[in-house]
């Protein structure tokens, strides 16, 4: 496909950034057949229904849509969730979730000038089963998503992101972007360890570094993510664990004057 043409020098110009922000995409590739979620099998409308989750010919709409506003796009920002529901029930839920993800992620890719910023999120549903990264055996999950996050990686950001599945990215000459993992800080998280790690995979250690990182180089940050630190608006009910949530905080509160902003994804609707 032609890609609109897209210069990072011209972007440097203007006072005004803007930016291209994606979440809870649940690309279904199943859509239309068996496999598919919900009561979404065949004779099912081409751009997708309620209660079912997004066919490829939505995603490319959308895509294709997007594409129309590159000229003032400085980066793409996708905060997690990738793929579908119920991957678990797929009869090779391993092998289907990296194919599937795999393959969305280059259709994305495809649709974005190679020079374009695309700096993603991990969500609780580009594992399987939801929500499963086993923080005591994570090599294997983790080497997956490193090798199906690769169109979007730079070659700087693939150590800490096949570490923990977080990285850090300087998308203008004064925003910083970090992107968390947010899964295993989720109340929903599994395995449940049997004691609390107080700081899975390094990443509020590495998070206080990048800030304090901004803060000496007098930049400002973005911080990303899935699953939000708060409470959720569906259930009502807190959606990271007590002892990450006070943590968090407590980073964040040090740092005020260098962050900027906190993008979670999740939970399906527009928030302040």
């Amino acid at each position: 496909m032609n890609k609109p043409n897209f210069s990072e020098d011209s972007h440097s110009l203007r006072d005004t950034r803007e930016f291209i922000w994606l979440s809870d995409i649940h690309y279904d590739a199943y859509y239309g057949e068996d496999s598919a979620v919900g009561q979404c099998k065949s004779l099912s409308p081409k751009y997708g229904q309620r209660e079912c989750d997004s066919p490829k010919d939505l995603v490319q709409s959308a895509l294709s849509e997007m594409t129309k506003t590159l000229h003032s796009t400085d980066f793409v920002l996708i905060t997690g969730d990738f793929l579908r529901h119920e991957t678990s029930k797929l009869v090779d839920s391993i092998v289907e979730t990296k194919n599937m993800l795999g393959d969305l992620n280059e259709l994305i890719r495809s649709y974005f000038p190679e020079n374009l910023s695309i700096i993603p999120s991990v969500g609780n549903n580009d594992v399987t089963p939801d929500y499963y990264l086993d923080i005591n055996n994570a090599s294997e999950t983790l080497n997956t998503l490193n090798e199906v996050f690769l169109p979007f990686l730079r070659e700087e950001e693939i150590s800490t992101f096949s570490r923990g599945g977080y990285l850090a990215r300087n998308v203008t000459d004064l925003l910083t972007i970090l992107s968390l993992n947010t899964i295993v800080y989720s109340s929903s998280h599994k395995p449940e360890p049997h004691r609390t790690i107080e700081d899975p995979f390094g990443q509020f250690q590495w998070l206080r570094s990048q800030l304090e990182i901004a803060r000496s180089s007098k930049r400002v940050v973005y911080i990303s993510g899935h699953i939000s630190p708060s409470i959720g608006s569906y259930r009502h009910s807190q959606l990271w664990r007590d002892s990450y949530l006070q943590r968090y905080y407590l980073i964040v509160n040090d740092y005020t004057d260098v962050i900027r902003g906190q993008l979670f994804g999740h939970i399906h609707s527009d928030e302040f």
